[in-house]
């Protein structure tokens, strides 16, 4: 401030300033300024040929968006996985739990590139043959592009439409797993199954149905319960209950003599979760589709031992940690459930690419019949002759596969987050440059 008149406010150098009424005036190389803290610019939307939803910012539903992908060199896939142009995509409960924060991801999977993102898993598109495919993976299927399992992949009828298509994989695999696979139900069986105007409940009785169980069902509003009397009238009124108090128990007592039923394929939780067991007759299984731990309530757990009941925790993921045999199994089933006409395209309300917030928002209302789905592109974008489609996304950082990352001071804490975040951007080529090397248990188990 050598060069600047002795402090006066009358003088027009000082009082043009304090006209300003800044809290802050600094003057710097002939200039007037001050500090204060400004919002960071919105991201603006860029083309790119690949893009996924997810939160912007974990547990906040709000921020759900269409986010720019790393390019997927189809070259690099591994033969276990095939490259899936994806016209449509199906939202999951499974969805909801992960973008509002009601369960992490670090309950689904324990590997940290997965952990990423997790949102979406049952996908219908074309295959690089231009074939007609639906399947579900783990992860990322609410995208432009998937990297669809070759093992779980099935073939769409001719008959079928790729958005008939999208509602099936998932919640019929999740059907045919727990009541054919996981517990082989005998005909004349008797199954309780809640909300049954999901996915998981429409697809339930289709199975069910077709095997000659005795069904009893539950459902939350009167809508819901005239829709299932129209389109399902073989089941009695009598076996359609109410999923939002515990008064389906009287029903079941009631329907089956206090006997119980076989089997009840539960969604709920709580105080319904505990009449559920009580509806099961001796012997009975206990099917449980969502993500409860039988290990944190003991109370549950003295309630299926009392009644001699087998408890199984049906979860659509974990198939793909395990043997290729039971995925086998289940592309099987489904095609001949698709060959004997039971499994079928249920209901559906279909959002545009641009409407992901509302389609995840609506789905949280629990006012919808079937399935919730995202039109991600017309299947004439990916037979077209013409240039690749691009869609708009918010810009995301991705590392290229094939370049080296060098991080110095690689083993601080700092470095160690930064590589952590390099690997989640698709780095796979990192050098961590110490003076003193690996020397803590968190050094050497964030290198693991």
């Amino acid at each position: 401030m050598d060069e600047a008149p002795d402090f006066d406010p009358q003088v027009p150098f000082y009082g043009d300033q304090l006209r300003k009424n800044l809290a802050i005036n600094i003057y710097k190389s002939g200039k007037w300024g001050t500090y204060r803290h400004l919002l960071l610019e919105e991201l603006q939307e860029v083309q790119c040929e690949h893009c996924f939803g997810d939160v912007s910012a974990k547990g906040d539903l709000s921020s759900m968006r269409w986010l720019e992908g790393p390019p997927i060199d189809e070259s690099r896939l591994p033969e276990t996985q095939v490259l899936i142009y994806n016209c449509y995509s199906a939202i999951n409960f499974r969805d909801i739990m992960l973008a509002s924060g009601r369960i992490s991801a670090e309950a689904i999977t324990s590997d940290r590139i997965e952990q990423e993102c997790l949102i979406g898993i049952e996908f219908a598109g074309l295959d690089p043959k231009g074939r007609r495919v639906m399947g579900v993976v783990n992860s990322r299927a609410l995208a432009t592009y998937v990297r669809g399992d070759s093992q779980f992949l099935w073939t769409v009828p001719e008959s079928w439409s790729l958005e008939d298509a999208v509602t099936i994989p998932a919640v019929y695999s999740t059907v045919i797993y727990a009541l054919l696979l996981a517990v082989d139900l005998k005909p004349k069986s008797t199954v309780l199954i809640h909300s049954g105007t999901g996915g998981i409940g429409l697809a339930a009785l289709n199975v069910c149905l077709h095997h000659k169980f005795e069904i009893y069902v539950t459902v939350g509003t009167q809508d819901k319960r005239e829709y299932l009397r129209k389109n399902y009238p073989q089941i009695p009124e009598s076996h359609i209950g109410n999923s939002r108090d515990t008064s389906f128990e009287e029903m079941i007592k009631t329907g089956t003599n206090d006997r119980g039923v076989d089997a009840v394929l539960n969604s709920l939780s709580e105080d319904k979760l505990r009449a559920s067991v009580r509806c099961l007759a001796r012997g009975g299984r206990f099917l449980e589709i969502g993500k409860f731990d039988l290990a944190n309530d003991s109370s549950l757990s003295l309630l299926l031992l009392e009644r001699g009941a087998s408890y199984h925790g049906i979860m659509l993921d974990r198939i793909f940690k395990n043997s290729q045999e039971l995925k086998v199994k289940l592309v099987d089933a489904l095609y001949k459930g698709i060959h004997d006409g039971y499994v079928k395209p249920l209901p559906r309300v279909v959002f545009a690419r641009d409407e992901l917030l509302p389609a995840f928002k609506y789905m949280t209302t629990g006012k919808h019949i079937g399935k919730v789905l995202v039109k991600v592109r017309d299947e004439g974008d990916v037979r077209g002759a013409g240039p690749k489609r691009l869609f708009p996304a918010l810009p995301r950082f991705n590392c290229a596969l094939s370049k080296s990352y060098v991080i110095i001071g690689g083993l601080g804490g700092v470095g160690l987050e930064l590589a952590d975040w390099l690997i989640l951007r698709e780095a796979r080529k990192l050098v961590l440059v110490s003076r003193s090397g690996v020397k803590t248990g968190y050094q050497a188990q964030k290198i693991r």
